[in-house]
């Protein structure tokens, strides 16, 4: 396996906020509380030119966000660490998805062997090269 390419907080930042001035502050919110995986896959969307949203809101009265989101396409994906097994969380996930659904948004999720595998970046490709030729408008 090819070792990923290590990304600092600042060129996280500049991905996540575009024609942004960038301050240290900026820097570390983009990317608080992220996780490994996390930062991972932002790297894998980066290396393919994929434009993105860290944490987007989309229902602001329920403050559910999406770990990335393209909201242009309103594709969104989820990345499922551990805390997503607890029960709770499952039940608030499965809510969250729906409600997304019912909004039009194309959500995928993906496990940290997803993200490391690169099978998370090749279907968020693929999803966004078929939407934006017009798939399923």
């Amino acid at each position: 396996m090819v070792k990923p390419y290590r990304m600092s907080e600042a060129e996280h930042a500049r991905r996540v906020h575009p024609g942004k001035p960038l301050g240290p502050q900026l820097a570390r919110s983009a990317w608080a509380g992220a996780s490994p995986t996390e930062r991972e896959f932002a790297e894998q969307l980066g290396d393919v030119g994929l434009g993105f949203e860290r944490e987007h809101r989309f229902a602001k009265a329920r403050k559910w966000r999406f770990d990335f989101a393209l909201p242009e396409l309103k594709i969104a994906v989820e990345i499922d660490g551990g805390v997503h097994r607890i029960a709770e969380r499952f039940a608030s996930d499965r809510e969250k998805l729906n409600a997304a659904t019912l909004q039009g948004w194309r959500v995928l999720r993906f496990s940290p062997t997803d993200v490391a595998r690169g099978v998370a970046i090749a279907l968020t490709r693929e999803l966004v090269l078929a939407v934006s030729a017009g798939w399923h408008r």
